[in-house]
């Protein structure tokens, strides 16, 4: 993996990380404070994928990270929404859900960086079966039809 798409998704695994961590400023909320502890694992497990991890296993770690990033976002959303029923002030209403806006396109990059990994590695593994398949079915000089 290149330098440029490592350095990437550090970042962007930081970003969303503080990007959850603006809930902080909303009225306590136990399921919030689940939320931020969530995204706070899924990143610890990102790093550690991006950093350390075999490169085999990267994609199970990006994939694990994407799950809990998308609740994260569903969470998010839910909160402004609850905010938006309980009639709050308008910042606890937008402070989630622009939180919800910059996160998706984030997860959506590193949506991409997984797709790349996982299909790009299905296409080079297919490659190789059938060079192997071709070469083994093919002909090896003239039968001798006598």
């Amino acid at each position: 993996m290149s330098v440029f798409k490592q350095a990437l998704q550090i970042a962007i695994g930081l970003v969303v990380f503080g990007l959850s961590m603006v809930t902080n400023v909303l009225p306590w909320d136990s399921r919030l404070e689940l939320i931020r502890v969530l995204q706070f694992t899924a990143t610890i497990v990102l790093l550690f994928g991006v950093l350390r991890a075999h490169p085999q296993h990267l994609d199970k770690f990006m994939l694990f990270w994407m799950v809990i990033t998308s609740v994260c976002f569903i969470a998010m959303l839910y909160a402004g929404l609850l905010h938006l029923c309980h009639g709050h002030s308008s910042l606890y209403i937008l402070l989630p859900w622009s939180s919800a806006a910059f996160m998706a396109p984030l997860l959506n990059v590193i949506y991409n960086h997984y797709v790349d990994l996982t299909v790009g590695a299905e296409e080079t593994n297919t490659e190789v079966l059938q060079t192997k398949l071709s070469s083994s079915y093919e002909a090896k000089g003239p039968l001798n039809m006598t």
